[in-house]
């Protein structure tokens, strides 16, 4: 699968993640997983 992104040097991203059970704490507890998921993408 292949994404199109805007490579614009110092943007701003903003995106939703929700859960299918809103009450879990799952992205609390592995939002480092999360962020280092982005980063990663960001910057290849």
């Amino acid at each position: 699968m292949r994404y199109r992104r805007v490579n614009i040097p110092e943007a701003t991203y903003f995106f939703t993640v929700n859960l299918a059970s809103r009450k879990s704490g799952l992205l609390l507890e592995q939002i480092n997983l999360l962020r280092n998921a982005v980063r990663k993408i960001l910057l290849s």
